[in-house]
């Protein structure tokens, strides 16, 4: 009889180990993916902007398209100064000629990057496309961190957690009161 306890502590511990270490990976290929199909949205909404913005007045035409709060588009000139953006005032941000996705768009005619953004304070996925003009066009979407969704799925697994446990102590007294009693008359 006193293995019970030890068989019952084993078996718990094992599905908690597993069931973490499921929804951490289960997590971690959303979060992949979801950075993925993040991208190529961006990637085809700024060849759309580009494609239908006119050779004027570019700055009226980007402020006049609805964005969701997620999303942000600078114009930036070949100088890497900041024509327009969609969420700061553009005459008092920085230069961008240094940002990897924009020295990358003047190159090579496409730039992406993936960091924390000092303006939002959040992860953010930066694609940016040379125009015709010589200007950029970058478009980015922020999201919250891997961290940050780790933290909103505690709670969920918390309940799972607690539902097995009460599972696994119904269980084990069940096979304490059916199951152990006849192992023992053999």
């Amino acid at each position: 009889m006193k293995k019970t306890p030890t068989l019952f502590k084993t078996i718990l511990l094992t599905i908690t180990i597993v069931l973490l270490a499921s929804i951490a990976l289960f997590t971690y290929v959303l979060y992949s993916s979801f950075t993925g199909n993040v991208l190529q949205d961006l990637k085809q909404d700024a060849y759309l902007i580009c494609a239908s913005m006119p050779n004027d007045n570019e700055e009226d035409y980007l402020s006049s398209l609805e964005l969701s709060d997620e999303t942000r588009i600078t114009w930036i000139d070949q100088n890497g100064t900041v024509l327009y953006d969609s969420k700061k005032d553009a005459s008092k941000m920085e230069n961008h000629a240094s940002r990897p996705e924009v020295r990358e768009a003047f190159l090579n005619g496409e730039g992406e990057s993936i960091r924390k953004s000092t303006t939002l304070s959040k992860q953010t996925i930066y694609y940016a496309v040379s125009a015709d003009n010589n200007k950029v066009l970058r478009i980015s979407r922020s999201y919250d961190s891997l961290f940050i969704l780790m933290l909103r799925l505690a709670s969920p697994v918390l309940w799972v957690l607690i539902f097995g446990l009460i599972a696994s102590i119904i269980l084990k007294n069940w096979v304490n009161k059916y199951y152990i009693p006849h192992v023992n008359e053999v």
